[in-house]
Order: C-alpha cells, then structure tokens, then sequence
C-alpha cells in the first residue's frame, strides 16, 4: 500500500516539474534575444522567471481592469492610467530585479 502511495505522490511531482518546466520555456521565449549564459542566470530564470511573470500578468491584469479605469478616469485614453500602471510596473521590476541580485549572490 505504500508503494502505490509514493508512486501517486511521485507522479504528481513529476507533472508538477513539468508544468513548471514547460512554463519556464515560456519565460525564455519572453525573453528571447537575451538568454542566460552563466549557470547562476539559468538558475534565477528557471526558479524566479515563472513566478515574476505570473505577478506581471496579475498585475497588469488588476491594473488595465475596468473597474479600476474607471475610478481612475471615464476617458478612454487617460495620461493617469498610464502613470499608474508604469509607476506600478517599475516597482515590481525593481523587486523583481532585488529578489534576482539576492538569489544571484546567494548562489556564488
């Protein structure tokens, strides 16, 4: 009976691998002209890359939201809107890029 039991938990980590695998191919194909060259960038990529991307979808997803536009402003073209979803943006890559230099250096 626990053979069949780790066997189950083995298979759902392995499709877990996978998927994440999968998406990081994803993060590569974002950023397809620069890839990693050293073995420390291929480690923050394959780790932070589907996270990172993950949190910049739902963000800018929760940010471009009609609900939120329309507080913002009723235009349809809005010099604000646009200053807030870049402010907002710029904050998440500088953790992105804090959370990459701090597993950069923890893995020298």
């Amino acid at each position: 009976m626990k053979f069949v039991m780790r066997y189950a938990s083995l298979t759902i980590v392995a499709i877990g691998v996978g998927v994440w695998l999968l998406l990081t191919v994803f993060v590569l194909v974002s950023l397809l002209p620069w890839f990693p060259r050293t073995p420390t960038q291929w480690v923050v990529v394959v780790l932070l890359g589907v996270p990172f991307l993950a949190g910049a979808e739902y963000l800018g997803d929760r940010l471009l939201s009609p609900a939120l536009s329309s507080k913002l402003s009723s235009q349809r073209f809005s010099w604000l809107r646009l200053l807030y979803l870049l402010a907002a943006m710029l904050v998440f890559l500088a953790i992105v890029l804090a959370c990459a230099s701090v597993l950069g250096v923890l893995l020298r």
